[in-house]
């Protein structure tokens, strides 16, 4: 490999690390997108804005809606006025313009109710549907083509309504399969009445007449909750054909004729949500269809079908994309901003022409333009910003005529989600013509250009590899493309946060000819660092064929050799050049797979020969494996035969240490192999654990669960497969000291044992794992430094297991107040309570008491107040009986009060005012995320902040009210951010990032506490399920672990050991700690734990991709950390050592 070497001011240094080839994408930094304004509308926006003539004066303003709320702003961004809706709001609002007279505003929320105001904010009319609606928008249209706007109307019972726009009478209401999302209206038939297409999260594709009729129906396949389906969008391609387009959950998009006929479908890398536009981008006549898949991959099909980009944005993706002439020459741009705040613009050779990360989501968005400042003569795009509430204004260079297919959320004001306004090429337009091809490095700083380039090294399934390595402190992004002989573009875009970084271009050989590559290295500025360019000519599956008859001679080779000295290996290997020889004579090869296979037949053939190297017995082959993966363990490979595998390990008192040991069987034939453990007398207990591997809600492998190898300790090993046993080291009870730890493994059945046939004694063939562990005499921080709440169904065997893993924090029921028919309290019964709290006794725990006592009357009434006083009189002492002192229980009174808005702040607000009014002494818990007037509402009554993970990072108002009042500061996880596809799919998480580091990162940022729901609340996990909450699976007499579980408890011990040093630094005097260990502490804290932290954060913040992430989160960095860690609580004991020995 070759490295690219520029040099940067202040003699910084950025290296990219060719595997293949340097590509990246051509950007042109020529479009500029200033902010006008922005707004703070302190609430959350989890859609779009809607740009249309609000009030009829000819101007466009904008309207938006917030959790509760419409929202009307001026061309300025000032507030006009807000209207607070019955229920959550999870829609995009349709306009109708009135020219002199208020516009007419469509919304649906999910309490069910459909909402007419007008342009002053006034109810003009107002409907209920017959259950919520969420993430579909109403659609204004004119069914009948007879003046008279109707809205069409979904919700999630299946209802279709349609009402007539100006007072809300039904027409008619239809149900449909399944939970329907925006519909697409328009004619496509060419009959004068529009259809209506409906899509379902059961995978199904509705064409309605204009009276509700059912005209046809389609699978599509997969099912979907009503966030992730698509809704269809409708075209007229370029021979005035109707189309309805849409695309599953399950990777296809689909195209039907207006009969219902399939005319094309194209897969898709990834599931896709409501992620399709449409419209002519270069001006030719011919349809151009933009999918962006929740992965953020960007596909442009034609309207053929044809494939001319798939661009890897590495940012989730659940709105459309806008098309729209930002620049003036007459062709389209296409502007996305991803879930997590990446806003892009791609010209129609997808060149990046804009790049910016926002430092918050921008959830469900499809950049909307208008007139809307009074200041500029041009359009603007208003972008709302999710969470942070906030709404920005940009200027752009498209004027008030400039040529736009899809300037909305649904392509326009009245979401129609249609685009029937093709044009057929006439006359001449701008082209952007294609850079000719060359091979080149460009840069204003000094470049090493890379030497020739071969082709040898591009196979279908592998994605061309660049790392960066980035010394500086800001952030530089990488992009790439590859543009083939046909025209067909495959792009990546990725950020680096940390020191190093990888951006994988995935790189499809279709045809035989030239293809070019080029990269780009910049600024997140725009401003470029580093460009260049260079031609391939590849032939399709050249290098996938040559591999395999590499593979093949090998084999061949291998299976001679080994045919008389390891009969069982040979035979092994004998079948991996049959299988091998059959899909390459396949009819339809897959050649991402040929090209996978002929790879792991030689790492074969060379095990092969170095297990026939140990001998002729030879039938395990031991290596030490990735703790932290759940996927493809099976097809793990050690890197070199040992017969005996030695592993040193390092540990402090009271933790446990887990060892992976991967077992590799060469043979052709299943091993039995049996576990034997021999530990030194006053040695850890060391407990045995095997993966099974059990299938996650996306139908992929998963080697999560670890339960407990018990006698006779014999774990099977497939032939030519791995097997893990997972060994849970416990130093508790125990000296500090060197203890040798042996783990025999014997293969019953291995070579061997079935020769000669006499009858006599064989011993098994034997492999080793010789385990070298040191135990640090270093103490780690109390269990209380830390707490942990998982919550749970406490089951038999929970409670242990829990507080064995750390878990300290639980929630249980409060006692039950006994009433007379006056509303007098006579007494409390503690039975439940007492149940529930017994096995916590003698711990250091705290107790979350759910919801609130059962009183009569309002929070705060005389009546109310003196029941919960009684109440509060008979439980703190009752309490206190049983070891849980003031500090030890909380109120929990409402879950994630202001996230569900105003009604259920306000509820824990009555409750936990009249608590404070009573004994402000008591504890009070809340969870959640919310806006900033809630957090303020609540502030003064509450103790315990437990935001969401994510939410530590943060500097924002709401993190600014939770730090000055907080007497205790913890975090939750429910939203598993490291997941891809973004989703509950967690059993094949990136684990590093979502549990390992999860303390650690409440460390970074100054919590005491973690949680996750949950323990095991939930699907059963042994089967597919879709919500993979639980962190362990169900067992007859006690729950069984997983990778996961045991990942959280390493890194709240870690985070006990970093509290331990940090005490060291803060209690001991200068003279015990000397200045080089204090520095080395220091480093630890300051330096390298924000290192491994932070640029992870910003990584999954921003949506990149799941290589990203495993490139930043994996074994290694954290056995780097880890290293660190033990090296400072060494340098401590060493210097304890020599302060007792001394005089």
């Amino acid at each position: 490999m070759d490295n690219l070497i520029l040099r940067r001011c202040r003699s910084q240094f950025i290296v990219m690390s060719l595997f293949l080839l340097l590509p990246a994408l051509a950007v042109k930094a020529e479009l500029s997108l200033p902010v006008l304004w922005q707004t703070d509308l302190q609430t959350y926006t989890e859609s779009g804005a809607s740009v249309a003539d609000v009030t009829g004066d000819g101007t466009a303003e904008i309207v938006i809606v917030g959790r509760d709320e419409i929202i009307a702003l001026d061309g300025m961004g000032k507030e006009m006025w807000r209207y607070k809706t019955r229920g959550r709001n999870m829609t995009y609002p349709s306009v109708v313009p009135r020219p002199g007279q208020p516009a007419l505003i469509f919304s649906a929320d999910t309490s069910g109710q459909m909402t007419c105001l007008d342009g002053t904010g006034q109810v003009v009319w107002q409907k209920d549907l017959k259950g919520p609606s969420s993430w579909s928008a109403s659609v204004v249209c004119d069914l009948e083509s007879d003046g008279a706007l109707e809205i069409v109307q979904t919700d999630e019972t299946g209802a279709v309504w349609v009402f007539d726009a100006l007072n809300g009478n039904v027409r008619w209401q239809v149900v449909v399969k399944g939970m329907p999302v925006s519909p697409a209206v328009a004619d496509i038939d060419g009959d004068g009445k529009a259809e209506i297409a409906i899509v379902t999260g059961a995978g199904e594709l509705t064409v309605l007449d204009a009276t509700g009729k059912a005209k046809w129906t389609n699978s599509i396949g997969g099912t979907s909750q009503t966030w992730g389906s698509c809704a269809p969008v409708m075209f007229r391609s370029s021979d005035g054909a109707g189309r309805v387009l849409a695309a599953s959950n399950e990777g296809e998009c689909f195209c039907f004729d207006a009969l219902g006929k399939l005319v094309w479908k194209q897969p898709t890398k990834g599931a896709v949500a409501s992620g399709i536009s449409v419209g002519d981008m270069d001006a030719d006549g011919i349809v151009d269809v933009f999918v962006v898949t929740q992965t953020g991959v960007l596909h442009r099909f034609d309207e053929m079908g044809k494939a001319l980009w798939s661009m890897d944005t590495q940012g989730r993706s659940l709105a459309a994309g806008a098309l729209i002439d930002m620049t003036g020459d007459g062709l389209l741009e296409y502007v996305l901003a991803t879930q997590s705040g990446h806003l892009m613009v791609f010209d129609g050779s997808a060149a990046l022409l804009f790049d910016r990360q926002f430092p918050h989501r921008t959830i469900n968005v499809t950049p909307a333009f208008g007139d809307v400042s009074p200041t500029t003569p041009r359009l603007e795009m208003v972008i709302t910003g999710g969470e942070a509430g906030l709404v920005y204004c940009f200027g752009t260079g498209a004027n008030s005529d400039s040529r736009a297919t899809w300037r909305a959320y649904r392509g326009d004001e009245y979401k129609s989600g249609a685009w029937i306004g093709n044009v057929k090429k006439t006359g001449s337009v701008a082209v952007r013509e294609a850079a000719a091809p060359s091979s080149s490095v460009q840069s204003a700083n000094d470049l090493v250009a890379p030497p020739d380039l071969s082709a040898d090294g591009v196979v279908a399934g592998e994605s061309v590899r660049l790392t960066i390595t980035n010394p500086g402190v800001t952030p530089v992004v990488a992009v790439a493309t590859c543009s083939g002989p046909d025209g067909f573009v495959q792009g990546a875009i990725t950020r680096v946060f940390g020191k190093h970084g990888e951006l994988r271009l995935p790189v499809e050989v279709s045809v035989e000819g030239l293809y070019r590559f080029s990269w780009t290295l910049m600024n997140e500025d725009g401003s470029t660092l580093a460009k260049g360019a260079s031609d391939l000519t590849l032939k399709p599956f050249a290098n996938e064929r040559r591999l395999a008859d590499e593979a093949s001679k090998a084999l061949d080779e291998t299976v001679a050799k080994l045919d008389s000295t390891n009969p069982l290996i040979a035979e092994s290997l004998r079948r991996e050049r049959a299988s091998l020889r059959d899909e390459v004579s396949a009819s339809i090869p897959d050649y991402a797979r040929l090209a996978a296979r002929p790879k792991w037949a030689l790492r074969l053939c060379d095990l092969a020969n170095g297990a026939a190297a140990l001998g002729a017995t030879t039938s395990l082959l031991p290596f030490e494996n990735a703790l932290w993966e759940n996927r493809v363990l099976n097809k793990r490979l050690p890197e070199k035969a040992v017969a005996t595998l030695q592993i040193a390990r390092r540990t402090t008192l009271g933790e446990h240490e887990p060892v992976s040991v991967g077992l590799f069987n060469p043979l052709g034939r299943d091993i039995q192999a049996r576990i034997a453990l021999e530990v030194p007398k006053g040695g850890p207990a060391v407990t045995v654990l095997q993966s099974v591997p059990t299938v996650t809600s996306i139908g992929e492998t998963s080697w999560d669960a670890l339960p407990e190898l018990i006698e006779p300790s014999i774990v099977t090993v497939p032939s030519m497969e791995t097997s893990e046993v997972w060994l849970d080291i416990d130093t508790r009870d125990m000296q500090p000291g060197a203890y040798p730890i042996t783990m025999r493994v014997l293969a019953l059945n291995g070579a061997g044992v079935d020769v000669p046939r006499s009858p006599q004694a064989m011993p098994p063939p034997e492999t080793k794992v010789e385990i070298a562990l040191t135990v640090l005499p270093f103490e780690l921080a109390p269990p209380g430094s830390v707490r942990l709440c998982a919550w749970a169904q406490l089951n038999p065997g929970c409670v242990e297991d829990m507080l064995e893993h750390g878990n300290n924090v639980f929630v249980g029921p409060h006692a039950t107040p006994q009433l007379d028919a006056q509303g007098k309290l006579t007494g409390i019964d503690f039975s439940a309570l007492d149940t529930f709290l017994e096995p916590l006794t003698g711990h250091d725990v705290v107790v979350l008491l759910s919801g609130m006592p059962s009183l009569k009357g309002e929070a705060g009434t005389p009546e109310y107040l003196a029941q919960l006083g009684s109440y509060l009189d008979g439980l703190v002492p009752h309490l206190a009986e049983k070891g849980l002192g003031m500090d030890s229980f909380a109120m929990y009174p409402v879950d994630e009060p202001a996230i569900y808005g105003w009604d259920t702040t306000n509820r824990y607000v009555a409750f936990a005012k009249a608590v404070k009014t009573l004994r402000p002494e008591i504890m009070v818990y809340m969870d959640g995320g919310g806006e900033v007037p809630l957090f303020e509402a609540m502030a003064p009554y509450t103790d315990i902040w437990c935001p969401g993970i994510s939410m530590l990072a943060e500097d924002s108002p709401a993190m600014r009210i939770v730090r000055k009042d907080a007497k205790h500061l913890w975090s939750y996880d429910c939203a598993y951010a490291y997941s891809r596809p973004s989703g509950p799919n967690i059993k094949n998480v990136n684990i590093v990032g979502q549990f390992r580091t999860a303390a650690l990162f409440a460390f970074r940022h100054g919590a005491t506490g973690i949680g996750y729901w949950s323990y095991n609340i939930g699907e059963d996990l042994w089967g597919r399920a879709q919500m993979e909450y639980p962190l362990v699976y169900s067992g007859k007499v006690k729950p069984i672990t997983s990778r996961r579980w045991e990942a959280v408890r390493e890194g709240i011990e870690d985070y006990r050991l970093l509290f331990a040093l940090r005490s060291r630094i803060d209690d001991a005097a200068p003279d015990r700690v000397p200045e080089p260990i204090r520095a080395k502490i220091e480093h630890l804290l300051n330096v390298s734990l924000p290192a491994m932290i932070d640029p992870a954060y910003e990584e999954v913040r921003v949506g990149l991709g799941r290589d990203a992430l495993d490139y930043s989160n994996n074994d290694g960095t954290i056995r780097a950390f880890r290293d660190e860690l033990l090296d400072c609580a060494e340098s401590v004991v060493g210097i304890e050592a020599k302060d007792v020995s001394a005089p």
